[in-house]
């Protein structure tokens, strides 16, 4: 608060999964500011499993979750990112994106298909003002690595 006295907090719940909720939070974005400076995209999970354990609706939840997890905001917010001088969007990754792990199959794919697609939107969007980069985070220790490999049969 003390670098930026006059800025605003504006919280909003949503489903990145729901185009409909998505694009409803961005209405509400240019309601209130009328144009959006950045986007993150941060939402994800892992799905720990060797490929002869994994269901198909794992592949099917880690590909829907990492890519339209992403797809529904920036399709959303597009239209207000190119309203900004300063522009960006930010993909929160994974080096399983470039160093796949056997024991997250799904999850590993999922992610190389999001940088992929990060790097294609980088291409994309330049012409229209807008950067996208992408993070690749390594482990951060959250509790929840040790929860998933206690509860491992391997």
């Amino acid at each position: 608060q003390n670098e930026f006295p006059h800025g605003e907090i504006f919280a909003y719940r949503c489903d990145v999964l729901n185009a409909d909720e998505v694009q409803a939070f961005a209405d509400a974005v240019q309601a209130r500011f009328g144009a959006a400076d950045m986007l993150i995209n941060n939402a994800g999970q892992g799905y720990v499993a060797h490929f002869h354990d994994t269901p198909r609706e794992a592949w099917l939840h880690e590909a829907e979750l990492k890519l339209f997890g992403v797809i529904n905001p920036v399709q959303a917010f597009q239209p207000l990112l190119e309203q900004s001088d300063i522009a960006s969007v930010t993909c929160v990754n994974s080096l399983l994106a470039l160093q796949p792990e056997e024991h997250m199959i799904a999850t590993s794919a999922a992610r190389a298909a999001l940088l992929n697609m990060t790097l294609t939107l980088s291409k994309e969007l330049v012409g229209k003002g807008i950067r996208v980069n992408s993070i690749l985070l390594g482990m951060v220790e959250s509790g929840q690595w040790q929860r998933r490999f206690e509860n491992r049969a391997d």
